[in-house]
């Protein structure tokens, strides 16, 4: 394969992807059924192992065996890990979805 090869799932070769737009390939997604569960649990282990990874980088220890060492930059680098996955953990998400008129544009306003 060369670079400029793309692997298409055999349920997408039916789309004309030369002028699929955003809404068509949200509708291609919608149509593919199972695919579409499966990728909503992936989504979810995702986030999942992200949080999971967060709260590790937030429980590390970063007090340096000696005082010549704290000031390298190896650990005022796990210093700055540190303090920026407490602010993403500490952040307040808007996790609230948008509200569709019917079944079909509420699950294309959530895969968006």
């Amino acid at each position: 394969m060369n670079s400029h090869q793309v692997l298409v799932p055999t349920v997408l070769t039916g789309v004309n992807w030369s002028n699929s737009t955003c809404s068509n390939l949200v509708d291609a997604c919608l149509d593919m059924g199972d695919l579409n569960e499966y990728r909503i649990t992936r989504v979810a282990e995702v986030l999942s192992d992200f949080r999971d990874l967060q709260y590790c980088i937030t429980s590390a220890n970063t007090n340096a065996p000696s005082q010549t060492e704290y000031y390298t930059p190896a650990w005022n680098l796990l210093r700055q890990c540190l303090a920026d996955g407490k602010f993403i953990l500490d952040c307040s998400a808007d996790i609230s979805l948008p509200v569709g008129r019917n079944e079909h544009e509420q699950k294309k306003l959530e895969l968006q």
